[in-house]
């Protein structure tokens, strides 16, 4: 019974409770119950709130606007999954697989995304406060516009992600590796940077102003009108100091230019 695996659901229409069920059992005793196997299946809009889909293979399945919130996900496979608008607040999707999943608009705040794969995911605007992603990867995922306030995101990839404009006020981001991610015009107010990996990260117009930045590696980081306290270790003030002076050089050098094109074309 170990292997063996129920229909999928577009074979067993209206027999959610008993897939359910059934599967409680193998994931319980092994010896009983039969693995769901829900690949593609249309589960949208269903209220599923605390149901148990433990390692449940769910790849491509259409979970959109499906309130799920204190359900059970860990090592389910949630791979190319619709979960755009769905409540996911509370829930386990610890060592889940999420990768390329569309989780656009998803209420995910307080969900366990420890040890997850998401990487690729679509979450765009996604409410991710107070979230356990710690661990996680999160590598060339696309979240600008998330919210991850007091998100836990130590030691997670994150290395080409998407983050213009997410709010990770008050996260902890220890350890965690943001090389060459996109984090423009975010706020990092008051979070835990140290020992991250910030190489090559585009940081313009970011605020950092009272963040944790001990260890922090800055390298090749894009760094123009960013937003930092004076109370942050003398390297990473010098360096912004230094954006700022080639960033006047290079405005005052441009309008130098377009001043002179002007004179020319009235001679």
């Amino acid at each position: 019974m170990y292997n063996k695996k129920m229909n999928n659901t577009s074979e067993l229409p209206g027999k959610k409770e008993e897939i359910i069920l059934e599967h409680r059992k193998w994931v319980n005793e092994y010896n009983t119950g039969i693995r769901a196997d829900l690949t593609g299946a249309d589960l949208t809009e269903a209220d599923l709130s605390g149901a148990d889909f433990s390692r449940t293979d769910l790849p491509r399945a259409d979970l959109s606007g499906a309130n799920l919130s204190g359900a059970d996900f860990s090592a389910a496979d949630l791979s190319g999954a619709n979960l755009s608008g769905t409540d996911l607040s509370g829930a386990n999707l610890s060592g889940a697989h999420l990768f390329r999943a569309n989780l656009y608009g998803a209420h995910l705040s307080g969900a366990d995304f420890f040890g997850a794969d998401l990487s690729e995911a679509k979450s765009p605007g996604a409410h991710l406060s107070g979230a356990n992603l710690s661990g996680a990867d999160l590598s060339g995922a696309v979240l600008y516009g998330a919210d991850f306030s007091g998100a836990d995101l130590s030691n997670a990839n994150l290395s080409r992600a998407n983050l213009y404009g997410a709010n990770l006020s008050d996260a902890v981001l220890s350890g965690a590796n943001l090389s060459d991610a996109d984090l423009s015009d975010a706020n990092l107010s008051r979070a835990d940077l140290s020992r991250a990996d910030l190489s090559y990260a585009n940081l313009s117009k970011a605020d950092l102003s009272d963040a944790v930045l001990s260890g922090t590696d800055l390298s090749r980081a894009v760094l123009f009108n960013l937003k930092i306290d004076n109370n942050a270790p003398s390297y990473i003030l010098e360096a912004v100091n230094l954006c700022n002076k080639i960033r006047n050089i290079l405005t005052t050098k441009k309008t130098s230019e377009e001043i002179g094109k002007e004179i020319e074309n009235k001679i």
